[in-house]
C-alpha cells in the first residue's frame, strides 16, 4: 500500500504499526554515533507505552547494510553523522524501507531544517534536549500513520466494491439484452410461423 510520499503501508491490519494494541514490539533501527545520547535515547525509549526493541547503527554505511537486513517498523535518526546526515539516511529509507515512519533527532533545533526534513518525508522531528517528549512524539506518529493506512486500506475496499458493482451492473445489462434479443427472436419466429 503506497502513503503521501510514495512510501507504502503494510497490507496486513493485525501489523504492529496499524494495530494499537499489538504486544508485538516494534523494530526501531536507531542511526546515532554518540554512545552518550544513544543511551539516553533507549531510556527515551524505555518510557513508551509500545514495546520497542532498539537496533542502534553508528554509520550511514551500517544504516544501509541494516536496512537490506531487515525492514524496520520505525527509524529514528540523528540530523549530523560522521558519514552524512539525516537527509541522506531519509533518501536511503526512501529507497529501502519506505514503509518505515521516519523520525530526525538532533541536538540542532533549528526550525528550517525541521522543516525541510519534514518536507522530504520525515513523520517528525525532535531535539536531542527534549528526548522526554519521544514518548508523545510516538505516539502521534504512530497515530498519523495509522490514520493514513485505514484511510487508504478504505479507499482501496471502495475502489474494489465500485469495481464488483461495475461489473454487476454490466452483466445485468448483457443479461438484460440478451433476453430482449431472444424475445425478439421468439416474437418474430412466432410471427413468422403465423
Amino acid at each position: 500500500m503506497k502513503h503521501e510520499g510514495g512510501a507504502s503501508f503494510p497490507d496486513q491490519r493485525s501489523h504492529p504499526l496499524l494495530d494499537q494494541n499489538s504486544e508485538t514490539p516494534l523494530d526501531l533501527l536507531h542511526l546515532e554515533d554518540n554512545d552518550i545520547d544513544a543511551t539516553i535515547f533507549k531510556g527515551a525509549a524505555a518510557q513508551c507505552r509500545r514495546n520497542l526493541e532498539v537496533r542502534r547503527v553508528e554509520s550511514l554505511a551500517e544504516f544501509k547494510e541494516a536496512l537490506a537486513a531487515r525492514s524496520p517498523d520505525l527509524i529514528c535518526a540523528d540530523h549530523l553523522l560522521p558519514d552524512g546526515s539525516a537527509a541522506e539516511a531519509l533518501s536511503l529509507r526512501d529507497k529501502l524501507s519506505p514503509q518505515s515512519p521516519f523520525i530526525v533527532i538532533t541536538g540542532a533545533g533549528e526550525e528550517e531544517v525541521a522543516v525541510d526534513y519534514m518536507r522530504n518525508g520525515a513523520s517528525d522531528y525532535l531535539s536531542k534536549r527534549r528526548l522526554d517528549q519521544f514518548p508523545l512524539a510516538l505516539d502521534n506518529v504512530l497515530d498519523a500513520y495509522r490514520n493514513r493506512a485505514l484511510r487508504h486500506i478504505a479507499e482501496q475496499e471502495t475502489e474494489r466494491l465500485n469495481g464488483e458493482l461495475l461489473a454487476l451492473i454490466r452483466h445485468v445489462e448483457g443479461e438484460r439484452d440478451e433476453e430482449k434479443r431472444s424475445l425478439s427472436r421468439d416474437i418474430h419466429d412466432q410471427l413468422g410461423q403465423e
